[in-house]
């Protein structure tokens, strides 16, 4: 199950319907619940979980990466943007849970359970469920427990959902023949096509043809207006370059940091659970301590042998991690008091008895003094010189609306002025400040001062000069003017071949055509062919036979086409071609029922998310 589940995401139809998320997860039978729940909101009333933030930030790296290659990392993408990207995969999983479960075709944790012990790897050489297997293979990915077993749950979820709205559409036997009829149709062409670009390159124009189609059309002659501008830059880095931070204050950070990761260290325990229904409950479990103590058995035996919690006896009595609130008050104080692989003794908790061994210790590794304070202090300076620069901005926005003047303001801000050359709005590149672009707007006039942030600091431009449209001499012109003679004697050689066009197509012989043109005849054209310009292959299927079209088409080429015959397949070559169009038409079928179904989901979805925080 989960091996198909691997393959569903793949296919256009199923990702409209599903945005869940794929992570891996480590296998347990108790929830560490603090490591899951925060409040981030709901989505039609469904809670959301830290898991889900998670889930939904790595689906939205995946999807990137699918895109741009294994180098992309999330942390391009601006802030805003991926809390939009994980807000929609959160909704789409949301939505899929509700609908499976109001369809019944939601699953239990036992399903979970089973799918997972029996899935291929995690197995040992006898063909059975390995726990160490297991642990080893999702540890590796650096997962908690009780996230696998949720994320198997939503998967398995997921594709009941899939596979029922699969099994729900049909696709009528009539559709099929007329969608293979379609699909099969064709046509016999023949077509003279003009090649605009050579037809030009053959043409040739004097001096005194240019120099005359200058004089007659002189707007098209007209230089674009220019404008020049001063400007100046105040740097993020020099903000950054005057700050320093305290030894001091590093240190006492530095102390806080270790204490903070003493604190996040986590414990993994197993337990036996004896069920108190008499005194003797208390007398086997201090045998067992005793036996457990002395070697006569092993935790793992004692587990199988004694163990009336169900749930953990397959993975030896496993509960999983604790950072000191996930289990009862009596287990968090002695597990405190215990050492790796030391068994406590007999816990009574009431109800219940249980002796507990701690398996494992984990200690996030703490970052050296140097790389911290190498980080710290970047951090600080990074902060301190961004509230230094947004201040500089706004002094120098104030400055703007109190009328000073450009020279006043960078003496105050204490700036380097400089300025362009006078350009036109189509002469931006790299070189040229690009914020100046805006003051091409007509509302600007000369004298007019704008404040521009960037991404490395903030732009002071001032509008210093505009220089209008004039007629270019003959001289500057020369060049477009010959270009533009030619272009007009091709134009007219391509509108006298439309007087002979479909003369020349109607005649049986082979046509001489001038140089530029050519002819050619297409014998079964589809609909999906790509010999021609879309356009011109959409247009000719509106046509019947002995109709005619004449149409320029993208690739500023002129085609003059006539449709000679309509090739349709008989009934009984439809029955030949109709199984190798079925899981097509079944597909799109697919599609579109999920795609009515999501914006049908969607049309009354509340949401309600918030404090989202994407974790990588």
């Amino acid at each position: 199950m989960l091996n198909s589940f691997r393959n569903l995401l793949s296919g256009k139809t199923l990702y409209v319907i599903v945005g869940v998320c794929a992570l891996p997860f480590i296998f347990t039978g108790v929830s560490s619940f603090n490591t899951l729940f925060s409040n981030y909101g709901t989505v039609n009333g469904i809670e959301v979980t830290q898991l889900d933030v998670n889930n939904a930030t790595i689906r939205v790296e995946e999807r990137y990466k699918s895109i741009f290659g294994e180098n992309f990392s999330i942390d391009q993408l601006e802030e805003q943007e991926l809390l939009n990207f994980i807000k929609s995969q959160i909704t789409n999983q949301k939505i899929i849970e509700a609908m499976a479960f109001d369809n019944n075709l939601d699953v239990s944790m036992d399903d979970v359970k089973r799918a997972i012990i029996k899935e291929e790897t995690f197995l040992d050489e006898n063909n059975e469920f390995d726990q160490s297997i297991f642990e080893a293979a999702v540890r590796g990915a650096g997962m908690i427990p009780d996230e696998y077993l949720q994320f198997v749950l939503t998967s398995i979820t997921a594709e009941n959902l899939i596979n029922s709205i699969s099994e729900s559409t049909f696709v009528l036997n009539e559709d099929l023949i007329d969608f293979t009829a379609f699909a099969e149709a064709s046509k016999d062409i023949k077509f003279i096509k003009s090649d605009r670009d050579e037809i030009i390159s053959l043409q040739g124009s004097s001096d005194q043809e240019a120099k005359e189609f200058y004089e007659a059309n002189q707007l098209l002659f007209l230089s674009d207006e220019k404008r020049e501008f001063n400007f100046a830059f105040n740097s993020l880095e020099s903000f950054s370059k005057s700050l320093e931070i305290d030894n001091e204050l590093i240190e006492n950070a530095y102390q806080e940091y270790l204490s903070e990761i003493q604190m996040s260290s986590q414990n993994r325990i197993s337990h036996i659970m004896f069920t108190k229904s008499d005194d003797e409950a208390v007398k086997i479990a201090q045998d067992v301590y005793q036996n457990l103590i002395n070697g006569v058995i092993d935790f793992t035996e004692a587990v199988k042998k004694y163990s009336d919690d169900d749930a953990s006896i397959e993975s030896a009595g496993d509960l999983g991690y604790s950072s000191g609130d996930a289990f009862p008050q009596e287990f968090e104080d002695r597990i405190n008091e215990l050492s790796l692989n030391q068994i406590s003794t007999p816990i009574d908790l009431g109800e219940t008895i249980h002796i507990i061994k701690l398996t494992e210790i984990l200690k996030p590794e703490a970052e050296s003094k140097k790389s911290f304070a190498d980080n710290l202090r970047q951090d600080f300076i990074s902060e301190e010189a961004d509230l230094l620069m947004g201040q500089a901005m706004i002094d120098a926005e104030e400055l703007v609306l109190s009328g000073s003047n450009f020279s006043s303001i960078i003496d105050t801000l204490q700036l380097k002025a400089e300025s362009t050359k006078a350009i036109a709005e189509s002469e931006f590149s790299d070189n040229i400040i690009a914020e100046a672009q805006p003051f091409f707007d007509a509302g600007f006039v000369e004298g007019d001062i704008e404040v521009f942030e960037v991404e490395d600091g903030f732009y002071i431009i001032e509008l210093n000069s505009i220089f209008p449209p004039k007629i270019m001499s003959f001289e500057d012109s020369r060049k477009k003017a010959i270009n533009e003679v030619r272009m007009q004697k091709a134009d007219q050689l391509i509108a006298e071949m439309q007087s002979s066009a479909f003369a020349r197509l109607a005649d049986e012989k082979d046509t001489e055509l001038p140089q530029g043109f050519e002819v050619d005849n297409y014998q079964k054209v589809t609909r999906y062919s790509s010999l021609l310009p879309r356009e011109i292959i959409d247009a000719i299927f509106k046509l019947n036979p002995g109709e005619k079209l004449s149409q320029t088409a993208s690739d500023n080429n002129q085609y003059w086409v006539l449709v000679t015959n309509d090739n349709v397949l008989s009934d009984q070559e439809i029955i030949q071609k109709i199984d190798g169009y079925r899981d097509v038409v079944s597909q799109y079928a697919n599609q579109q029922n999920a795609i009515l179904i999501d914006q049908k989901l969607k049309e009354n979805v509340k949401v309600n998310l918030r404090n989202l925080d994407p974790q990588i």
